[in-house]
């Protein structure tokens, strides 16, 4: 299903499932897990950069790389799909305080395509946000 890459230490899934998967409570297959806070936080100290409608994050050691799409988030109760192609936004298994969660915030800019990282962003639960799989 995946292939693994290792950036920053961690061995990342090569690419975002696509459509829609059930594995119980868990969004990774069996073998893969979603990330700590620290492990994405690990991203922002590699090499990075804007690639289209995502974010490269290159190994500074190996040279291996991987994209996290810019695929924006859904706010709950909401249909809506806010940020797609500005922002990255993905989960860690990292709670936060009062019922929140900690992740990735990803954020290039549509005007001169900086890149911008939140590495311990706190976010409702119920919001809709990407998942890049760890290999357990």
């Amino acid at each position: 299903m995946f292939e693994p890459v290792e950036v920053g230490g961690v061995q990342w899934a090569d690419r975002n499932m696509e459509g829609l998967y059930s594995f119980g409570d868990d969004p990774c297959p069996a073998g893969w897990r979603v990330p700590t806070i620290e492990e994405l936080s690990l991203l922002a100290e590699s090499n990075y950069s804007s690639a289209g409608q995502g974010v490269e994050f290159t190994d500074k050691v190996s040279g291996r790389s991987i994209i996290l799409p810019l695929a924006g988030y859904r706010l709950p109760g909401s249909s809506e799909i806010n940020g797609e192609g500005s922002y990255g936004c993905y989960w860690s298994g990292t709670a936060g305080e009062e019922g929140k969660g900690l992740s990735l915030t990803i954020f290039v800019s549509p005007k001169n395509g900086k890149v911008t990282i939140f590495p311990a962003d706190p976010a409702e639960v119920g919001v809709a946000q990407s998942v890049r799989c760890v290999m357990e």
